[in-house]
């Protein structure tokens, strides 16, 4: 089998022809799930990523690690929250595979802590549905130097860093404020940067969203005061949920960003502009392959397509 830095992409194609494969052996099989078919696509493109070992520390049911192992029940709320979690892994790493420096991010991914290394695929759906051209970028260990994406716009490459609030955190304005200070020290002092900040969903969880929201940007822009190679925070979740009949998926990200930072020459490097439109239920692009969607849906949208290295 080839390895993670010279596998071939996955075609569209190949995934089509999988999922009618696995679908095949629903149909022949009536003990088998309705959506055994999706299932098994979904698991197929993390393994053929990541691989059986990170399945099966992560994913494997009663052992694997409990934000992500699966549970078994067609329509109950938790297996389905669980298999949610797990598609959007496979989407991030099947929409993704093109960005430059993929290979070897996913190789990495391979032998890390599944949450906090999943936050750079995370971070590369954000500004790939923002339609922005960015490369991953693996770590150096030196400090200045140690950033996970390169991010090009007009005139400028700016520096992303991740920092990821791992789902059993706590939240405090002043812990992730240093934590934001603490990163910002990994990007170059000569080049702007940006904090991508991945942090749980239940931090805004209770009665008060809102305010729970301002708190997190209160964190960020006490952090700015003191770190002029950053042009802005960008603050991210993705809250899952069920409403009795199915899991579904919301988004909230926020801009902040520093109007102390040293780079006058374009002041403001806002990223984030992509919203959908009014009534868009799933909160994505078209040009993002839903999983969901095979074998038909929104296929025809997914550019990426390439014939050439193709699985």
């Amino acid at each position: 089998m080839a390895s993670g830095s010279s596998k071939p992409f996955i075609g569209l194609k190949h995934l089509l022809k999988a999922y009618a494969e696995m679908e095949a052996v629903g149909l022949a099989n009536e003990e088998l799930s309705p959506i055994f078919a999706k299932f098994a696509t979904t698991v197929a493109i993390i393994k053929y990523w990541l691989g059986d070992e990170w399945i099966e520390r992560n994913l494997a049911p009663g052992q694997g690690s409990p934000l992500f192992r699966l549970e078994f029940g067609y329509g109950a709320p938790t297996a389905e929250l669980k298999a949610l979690r797990m598609r959007n892994i496979a989407e991030n790493l099947f929409n993704l595979q093109y960005v430059e420096g993929f290979r070897e991010l996913v190789q990495s991914i391979r032998n890390k802590e599944a949450e906090a290394s999943l936050a750079e695929l995370q971070v590369g759906r954000l500004l790939y549905i923002n339609d922005v051209d960015f490369k991953f970028v693996m770590p150096s260990g030196i400090a200045g130097q140690d950033y996970d994406v390169e991010i090009r716009v007009p005139g400028h490459t700016i520096c992303g860093e991740t920092k990821c609030k791992v789902s059993s955190s706590t939240f405090n304005v002043k812990s992730l404020t240093n934590d934001m200070r603490k990163a910002a020290r990994q990007l170059p002092k000569d080049k702007p940067g940006v904090l991508f900040v991945n942090f749980p969903p239940h931090w805004l969880e209770g009665e008060d969203q809102y305010a729970a929201e301002q708190r997190t940007v209160e964190a960020a822009i006490a952090a700015l005061r003191v770190v002029s190679r950053v042009v802005s925070v960008i603050l991210y979740t993705a809250p899952l949920g069920h409403d009795g009949t199915m899991a579904s998926e919301s988004h909230f990200f926020k801009e902040v960003p520093n109007p102390a930072h040293k780079f006058p020459a374009s002041p403001h490097f806002k990223l984030l502009n992509y919203r959908p439109s009014s009534g868009h239920w799933d909160s994505m692009p078209s040009k993002w392959l839903r999983l969901y969607d095979l074998p038909f849906g929104g296929l025809g949208e997914y550019r990426h397509e390439e014939d050439d290295g193709s699985a």
